[in-house]
């Protein structure tokens, strides 16, 4: 059984997977200080260090495509692991590089880089199994009840496991961002002024309105009388 692993047609016809997702990663672009690369249109003549066979290079949304459908001509160097790639970048061999999100959070700090703004290939990852085992359709039947049970309860290692490795919180669970707390506030004051605004507006319309009404009358008891005179 192999956790952590993107689904793809060509890993299809070797394995069988699970069919509920246990976590959602992407893929980000590196770089060396002062490269001034920060978009994919900056990758134009550029070495590009990559992990051999990953779904983020030759996956239908991964790096080549990406760079294709741009028409950008760049080169690709292979490397063996993640960290491999960022030792290819550090020292120069590489203008850039691309790993996961989860290992560049994890093992940025360690060498010489710096993300760019380049996110890209967003992926669900499964479990994997070796194709047509007579046990798989039980194995995949009780992982996948497990990870829904532990997806519902907020306080489970589904959760607790992220925070503690990674500092983030899996996709699946919901997290209201401080600035929307913020934002619903400054809503809510928006409304109240608008509010005691417009019932203020009404007020001064329906003196102004009694004040109008006032005169008009005034002014038809005089012409009533004016005319009576006449």
């Amino acid at each position: 059984m192999l956790p952590d692993v993107a689904y793809a047609e060509e890993r299809a016809v070797l394995y069988d997977f699970s069919k509920e997702p246990v976590y959602t990663s992407w893929s980000w672009v590196y770089t060396r200080e002062g490269t001034g690369i920060q978009s994919i249109i900056d990758l134009e003549g550029t070495n590009i260090a990559i992990l051999k066979g990953s779904v983020n290079v030759e996956g239908p949304e991964g790096i080549k495509n990406l760079v294709s459908a741009f028409d950008i001509n760049c080169n690709f160097i292979e490397a063996d692991s993640y960290t491999n790639v960022f030792e290819m970048v550090e020292s120069g061999r590489a203008d850039a590089g691309i790993t996961s999100k989860d290992f560049g959070n994890q093992h940025e700090a360690d060498f010489n880089v710096v993300k760019t703004g380049i996110i890209f290939q967003p992926s669900s990852l499964y479990f994997a199994f070796p194709k047509d085992l007579a046990l798989n359709p039980h194995l995949i039947d009780r992982i996948d009840s497990h990870i829904n049970g532990r997806k519902a309860d907020s306080d489970s290692l589904y959760y607790q496991s992220p925070e503690k490795w990674f500092g983030v919180h899996p996709v699946e669970q919901t997290v209201t961002p401080g600035w929307v707390k913020w934002m619903c506030i400054g809503i809510a004051a928006t409304v109240g002024i608008l509010i005691g605004g417009n019932r203020l507006l009404s007020s001064r319309v329906n003196a102004r309105t009694k004040e109008l009404s006032a005169e008009i009358s005034e002014r038809k008891h005089a012409e009533d009388a004016l005319r009576a005179s006449e």
